[in-house]
């Protein structure tokens, strides 16, 4: 995977991530906190690819 689709993968899961905190701060019910939290989660899931991704891309073999 390309750096620049990985950063885009960081990005993306923040701004879901920031999206769905915000819809848990405004939810009235059960049902929105519940579907505001999937949406965090997922953006925390998408964040951690993102980075498992620069990382991968980053690592060298120190040891050859």
């Amino acid at each position: 995977m390309k750096d620049s689709t990985a950063m885009f993968l960081v990005v993306a899961g923040l701004v879901l991530t920031l999206l769905g905190v915000g819809g848990i701060e405004a939810s009235m019910d059960a049902v929105g906190l519940a579907q505001c939290l999937l949406v965090a989660i997922v953006g925390l899931m998408t964040m951690g690819a993102g980075v498992l991704a620069i990382r991968v891309n980053s690592s060298t073999d120190y040891y050859s």
